[in-house]
């Protein structure tokens, strides 16, 4: 899993960089296993969408070597000003983050039943 997006969001151009430490803090932040991530999601994207957007965004400075001039309310309001989680930006958003857990992910051939 390993991706990356740039979006127009909180006034200026941010990346947003998948991987597997985004995942485990959101798991750890959330107080979840792995095996709920995904439930996680359609349980409380408002919330765990939200996370997603911070720590990709906070990973993605971290990585850079750059100071993160944001905070998960930051975050909250950005969505807010997209229009939401059903805006253009966080569809993008959303489908960034999907693509990066399905690429280069091996086909499982077998039995079907």
């Amino acid at each position: 899993m390993n991706g990356y997006i740039q979006l127009e969001i909180g006034g200026k151009p941010r990346g947003f960089k998948f991987g597997l430490w985004v995942i485990g803090q959101i798991i750890d932040e959330l107080n979840i296993g792995v095996e709920q991530f995904d439930e996680e999601l359609q349980r409380n994207p408002i919330k765990s969408l939200t996370l997603l957007m911070y720590y990709s965004a906070f990973y993605n400075a971290i990585r850079k070597g750059e100071d993160a001039d944001f905070n998960q309310l930051d975050v909250y309001d950005w969505i807010d000003e997209t229009g939401g989680l059903g805006s253009e930006t966080m569809v993008k958003f959303q489908t960034a983050f999907s693509e990066s857990m399905t690429k280069d992910v091996p086909e499982v051939k077998g039995k079907k039943g």
